[in-house]
């Protein structure tokens, strides 16, 4: 009876072992790999060339906000999870994060204070990972 036991358990075995793979392999974010994202943000016909570039979702269920360093010449590469990885794909309000001036004779030329909120940016884009570019004249 014990040898019956036995040989039924390890025939069980496969059955475990295929199954619990399936669990694994639905583990994860749930969301889609980053795509690469990338631009220039200028205002007024110039390179914005300080501060940072927020991508909030419309729907987290659908994708991961997102953030990028603005360069000096005004480019950008957007990152979720590491620089450069880029943005999940979907829809995004994006807005503004920009440095204040602390010498009083080199002021920064700020951008209009509507883009740094995200309620009142105005500005959603759908990223499917080209590059974005951001005029703000």
């Amino acid at each position: 009876m014990l040898r019956h036991n036995r040989r039924s358990f390890f025939s069980l075995v496969p059955f475990v072992i295929v199954g619990l793979l399936s669990v694994c392999a639905g583990c994860g974010s749930g969301y889609p790999s980053p795509l690469p994202v990338s631009g220039t943000v200028t205002f007024e016909g110039k390179p914005v060339t300080d501060g940072s570039i927020r991508f909030m979702p419309t729907d987290r269920k659908v994708a991961l906000p997102g953030f990028a360093e603005i360069q000096t010449d005004g480019t950008y590469e957007a990152m979720t999870h590491r620089p450069g990885d880029g943005l999940t794909p979907g829809e995004f309000t994006i807005f503004f994060d920009l440095p204040e001036s602390t010498d009083k004779l080199k002021p920064v030329k700020f951008i209009p204070q509507k883009y740094l909120s995200p309620g009142t940016s105005g500005l959603k884009r759908e990223i499917k990972g080209d590059t974005q570019d951001f005029k703000l004249d």
